[in-house]
């Protein structure tokens, strides 16, 4: 969410970090499941993260940024490698 270039993009499209994000994955037929406190925060993720569609140029910087980190990877836990940089089970 800190990372200055989504934060470039949200400005582009009037948009928080977060609904980029989500857009993101979306546009890359990834599952999302954001998270929050408030059902109020939940609607609106979805809602501003559907209304509007990343152009190719921005969606190519997203995936240009070269993140690795993964917050959940149950490969361990069930006993089965589910991605390519999983650990070894």
């Amino acid at each position: 969410m800190d990372d200055p270039t989504v934060n470039e993009i949200a400005k582009k499209y009037n948009k928080q970090a977060a609904h980029v994000l989500i857009r993101w994955c979306i546009q890359n037929e990834m599952s999302v499941l954001p998270k929050s406190v408030t059902d109020s925060r939940i609607v609106a993720n979805l809602v501003e993260s559907e209304n509007f569609v990343l152009e190719k140029q921005d969606l190519d910087t997203l995936n240009n940024i070269g993140f690795s980190l993964r917050y959940n990877d149950p490969s361990k836990s069930w006993g089965v490698k589910c991605f390519e940089d999983s650990p070894d089970v």
